[in-house]
């Protein structure tokens, strides 16, 4: 039911989707908060919200029976080093996918790898990936002929948190790479936490990109924010953030095999391969094999 999510090109060397940048969508209002948010008391930020609580992390993803997330149908790629992304990230793992296209796939079965890099030297890493700009990362000499930063599901914000100081973001580095251009550091920056699926915060200041990174070089944001303990709009450095945001991400109900034969009947000059639209949304299910049957 799947579009491919990846090709081959004519010198052998897989041939991925072009990146998109990630791009803000409002939460629906029905939740949104209703009230003043962060509030000055615990009570007060909780009965913002029209559920009664501040949302969690993973609040709204699905998760496998042992608690862990679950894997999404969706994903779509927010950086490409084809596209200029410098793709120089620290602290990423070794996998054992033997080729670019095994270590993209892996990736994007994964929730929580956002980020995929393969050169034909140590092969495979993955994982968050922090200060991707700079040239001081392991390998850094070796020639990589594939990496992407990738975001799974859906993301909306729930709050725009552009002039507050939240406390407890971890410094993700310099996301203009260099260039001083403040609105390539609002763009990767974030995308960095879009990638990240236990990043619900970031925030950015000029040359710096903060981010909720638990379980990577921080602990989680103190839950709730409240205004006045753990989060400031009246601060220095409150003064200086440029844009920041509070997500939620979501994995959308994957579009039923039923709707895709009927737009192929419908539209019957397209193929299956362009279906889904969009070419930067994958699916983790391949297209059976000829004679494998639905």
């Amino acid at each position: 039911m799947a579009s491919s999510s990846s090709s081959s090109s004519g010198g052998g060397t897989p041939a991925f989707a072009a990146a998109s940048a990630a791009s803000p969508t409002p939460a629906p209002a029905a939740q949104q908060p209703v009230a003043v948010w962060p509030a000055t008391t615990v009570a007060g930020s909780h009965a913002a919200w029209p559920q009664g609580h501040q949302p969690k992390a993973a609040e709204n993803w699905p998760l496998k029976e042992n608690g862990l997330p679950d894997g999404c149908w969706k994903t779509t790629v927010l950086q490409d080093m084809h596209l200029g992304w410098p793709c120089k990230c620290r602290d990423l793992t070794r996998t054992s996918s033997m080729n670019a296209l095994e270590c993209h796939e892996t990736c994007t079965r994964n929730p929580m790898c956002s980020v995929w890099q393969y050169n034909y030297m140590t092969q495979c890493w993955q994982g968050v990936g922090h200060i991707c700009g700079s040239d001081e990362w392991k390998g850094s000499d070796l020639l990589s002929t594939g990496a992407q930063r990738v975001q799974h599901g859906d993301v909306y914000v729930l709050k725009n948190m552009r002039g507050w100081e939240i406390k407890g973001l971890g410094e993700v580095g310099d996301t203009t790479w260099g260039s001083s251009n403040h609105t390539e550091g609002i763009v990767n920056c974030r995308a960095w936490c879009y990638s990240n699926l236990r990043c619900q915060f970031w925030s950015y200041t000029p040359g710096k990109c903060f981010a909720e990174d638990p379980g990577g070089h921080r602990k989680a944001i103190a839950y709730p924010l409240v205004n006045g303990v753990n989060a400031f709009a009246n601060s220095d450095l409150a003064h200086t953030v440029l844009a920041g945001e509070f997500i939620s991400h979501r994995c959308p109900p994957e579009p039923a095999r039923a709707a895709v034969q009927k737009a192929l009947v419908t539209d019957g000059h397209m193929g299956p391969a362009e279906i889904f639209l969009d070419p930067v949304v994958f699916s983790s299910h391949p297209e059976p094999h000829p004679g494998e049957g639905p």
